[in-house]
């Protein structure tokens, strides 16, 4: 869980150098879209489909909707933060 902030902050505070008039929420939701359009792609078919899984069960775990909200919300805290020590 605690690698999950890490990266989503991480990642916010990257793309934060650059430009910062994205809305933090906004910028977790497509974060956390992204990585699930590479699961789809990628992490289902090539990992969960072979252990003998499917779409279904992997989509349908609890804990991965967790720790997309979780990115969503260190994201947008990041920002808020951000937000707030800037004059």
């Amino acid at each position: 869980m605690f690698g999950i902030i890490f990266f989503g902050i991480l990642g916010a505070k990257i793309y934060y150098k650059k430009v910062s008039k994205t809305n933090g929420l906004l910028l977790g939701i497509a974060m956390s879209i992204t990585a699930l359009v590479l699961d789809i792609l990628i992490t289902v078919p090539f990992v969960e489909i072979p252990n003998g899984r499917s779409y279904y069960s992997f989509f349908s775990s609890p804990i991965l909707w967790i720790l997309a909200t979780i990115n969503v919300l260190s994201v947008y805290f990041y920002w808020k933060k951000k937000q707030n020590s800037l004059p």
